[in-house]
């Protein structure tokens, strides 16, 4: 079960050193998920249309990880940086969407820290992609994950479910 709570405040602290580029005084609005694990997601939506934050902190409060999204005019993912609690840069993420539809269709996600090249075109991988679908009524289905490295799983990673931010989670 999650539950949602809205909040806004006036900020004048930074959400976390390594992101003081996207701390600024202004008003936020915060978005909390409660997840099944009892683990709680923060979303910060700042006086920038263009940047959300989203922290996730483990069920005793403790961060875990920090993702800071870049968005188009629309409202939609463009791209994402996801860092670890010690403000190390893991993964770097890029998002397409279908021209007709405008529909979120693909999430590629490209470890920061380690160039990942396939034996067999020489050409850069991702080390994770998810395919989204849509079912006639257009609603989000649950994605299809693409391992593209060798012995890897998806379960029991900062990214095991895609980074996308849930459908509506700053509607009024």
């Amino acid at each position: 079960m999650k539950r949602w709570l809205t909040v806004k405040v006036l900020i004048t602290t930074l959400l976390l050193g390594a992101f003081s580029a996207h701390a600024q005084e202004d008003e936020i609005n915060l978005r909390f998920i409660t997840n099944e694990d009892g683990s709680r997601t923060e979303f910060h939506k700042m006086g920038d249309p263009r940047t959300l934050i989203k922290k996730t902190r483990s069920k005793d409060g403790v961060l875990q990880s920090v993702t800071v999204y870049t968005l188009n005019a629309g409202g939609d993912q463009v791209s994402a940086q996801i860092y670890d609690a010690k403000e190390t840069l893991l993964y770097n993420v890029i998002y397409g969407y279908d021209k007709k539809t405008g529909q979120m269709v693909e999430e590629q996600i490209w470890d920061a820290r380690v160039e990942r090249i396939s034996k067999d075109t020489g050409q850069k991988i991702p080390v994770r992609r998810f395919i989204y679908n849509y079912d006639a009524q257009g609603r989000q289905q649950r994605p299809v994950a693409l391992t593209l490295i060798p012995g890897a799983v998806v379960e029991g990673s900062f990214i095991d479910n895609g980074s996308a931010i849930p459908k509506g989670i700053f509607d009024e």
